[in-house]
Formats: structure tokens, C-alpha cells, sequence
């Protein structure tokens, strides 16, 4: 069975509400659940832009433990570099901190996700098909996952409030079921196409929600075909929920620059498994 790239991004900024306590409980279910279940797999956070350099994620008390992880990486984005590519330094571009990581695994498939989403049991067997399908099959298609569960966090403890069904075409779309785009994608190692940088990030008209859906439109626009993951996944609310009729659906298909992902920055290592990129 081949390994899979968990890619994430946070930044201590409170952003959303309960950041870090909510950080810190889907980071340790999800290491505790591929770690139980036997999957071979790699965490890498990407760090955006500490405003503050004391505030590093890995220096944060109640989540420092977990960065002594073999399976961590933890690469973080220096001021340098969104300076040199134009980019506002105070603004957090979760996109671009997504293909910081995808530029940078080591295992055969990666998976993103944003940092408050739980892999739920039910996944997991899901998660193994497509580890042990034939590569030749895989490379074929963008993996998205159908169920969504979403809990309200009160003092560390989850409780269910509702469930979506993101190909119910009341809200989302048949072909890329962009509903709560950010949430999950699991693509094959060879895939080249990553969020989109084309524009500096400057849609102010845009939410996250849209942005993050015009990868699933370049990648359906490539000739991948969208297929469900077996199983559902959580997501740990925060005060500022996103509409779920939210969704970019023009079809987008956009051609990143060849070094896409930050890819041509030095990196600088801190220890075994923290790094900072920069200019």
C-alpha cells in the first residue's frame, strides 16, 4: 500500500475563533487514526507568515509536542517572500500555503485539507482504496469525499450539528461538487496543478470558499474525472461559517507559473522537521 501527504496550513491569529485548541484537536485525531490504522503517511504544515515571530506553531505551548513527530514537516513562510512576490503580508493566503506543501511530498499521494477538518473513521477504508488501487487508475482522477459532518467545538468536546451531502445539487454542481471546496482533495503525486496563483491572490470580490473551488475546475478542465472517497469526513465550526451556496462555478481554467508552490525559494532548517522558506 503507498503512503499519502496530509497537507494543512494554519497561522496563530485566532483567525475563525479557537484556532489553535481547534488546531490542535484535529492535528492529534489525525495523526491518532492513520497512526492506529497502520497508514503510511507524512503531516506537513505549512506556518503562513507568523505576524509575530514569537508565535511560530511550533513554538505554541499546547501544540510544540507534536512537532517531534517523525511524520511532521513543518515548513514555514517567511515575510521575505510575499514581499517578493507582491502579496499582502497581513492577509493569509491559504491557496498559495496549500501548493507550499503539495510542491514538497515525499509520498505517492497527498491530501489537502484545511486545519479544522477531522478524517473520520469511515474514511479510512476509503483512504486504503485508493492507496492500493493501480496508480495508472488513480492518476486519472481528483478524489473529493460526498459527506460532511460539522460539530460545534465547546471546550475540547465535539457535538454533531448537521451533516451535508456536497452532491445534493440543491447547492453544489455535478461536475466538480465544489461545495466546501477547501475541505478535501486527494490527488496522485504526479498531478502538476495547483491552486491558483495567477493573479497575486488580489479577488477581494471572492471568498475562500470560490477560490479554493477553481482548482477542482482546472483539474476536471485537464481531463481528470471527479470520483467520491468512501466514507464521510468532520469539520470543527468557527465563528465565521461560510455560505454553502458559495462556490466559484465559471468554470475557471487557469496555467501557474512553472515554479508554482514557492519552489524556487531556499530553504532553511531549523531542525530535523522545521524549516522556513524565504527570499
Amino acid at each position: 500500500m503507498n503512503g499519502i501527504s496530509i497537507i494543512t496550513t494554519n497561522r496563530d491569529d485566532n483567525h475563525g475563533g479557537q484556532t489553535i485548541d481547534r488546531f490542535r484537536y484535529t492535528f492529534q485525531y489525525n495523526i491518532d487514526i492513520l497512526t492506529k490504522n497502520d497508514i503510511d503517511f507524512e503531516y506537513i504544515i505549512i506556518d503562513w507568515n507568523p505576524l509575530d515571530p514569537s508565535r511560530y506553531l511550533y513554538l505554541n505551548p499546547t501544540l510544540s509536542p507534536f512537532f517531534s513527530f517523525p511524520h511532521i514537516k513543518n515548513f514555514i513562510i517567511d515575510r521575505s517572500v510575499l514581499i517578493n512576490e507582491g502579496l499582502v503580508p497581513e492577509k493569509f493566503y491559504e491557496y498559495f500555503a496549500k501548493n507550499v506543501g503539495m510542491r514538497r511530498i515525499t509520498k505517492k499521494y497527498l491530501m489537502a485539507i484545511n486545519f479544522d477538518i477531522l478524517i473520520e473513521p469511515s474514511l479510512i477504508d476509503g483512504i486504503k482504496e485508493i492507496l492500493s488501487e493501480d496508480e495508472k487508475i488513480t492518476k486519472e482522477y481528483f478524489y473529493r469525499c460526498q459527506f460532511r459532518r460539522n460539530y460545534a467545538f465547546n471546550n475540547g468536546t465535539l457535538l454533531l450539528q448537521d451533516r451535508y451531502d456536497l452532491d445534493d445539487n440543491n447547492f453544489s454542481d455535478k461536475c466538480i461538487c465544489g461545495l466546501y471546496s477547501g475541505d478535501f482533495l486527494v490527488l496522485h503525486e504526479s498531478n502538476d496543478i495547483g491552486y491558483n496563483e495567477t493573479d497575486n491572490g488580489h479577488r477581494s470580490h471572492l471568498r475562500q470558499t470560490g477560490m479554493d473551488g477553481e482548482i477542482l475546475w482546472t483539474l476536471l478542465g485537464s481531463g481528470k474525472k471527479l470520483k467520491f472517497v468512501k466514507g464521510e469526513y468532520g469539520h470543527i465550526d468557527h465563528s465565521r461559517p461560510s455560505d454553502p451556496k458559495d462556490c466559484y462555478r465559471e468554470g475557471i481554467v487557469y496555467k501557474n507559473r512553472e515554479d508554482w508552490g514557492f519552489i524556487k525559494y531556499p530553504v532553511t532548517q531549523i531542525s530535523d522537521n522545521i524549516s522556513i522558506i524565504h527570499s
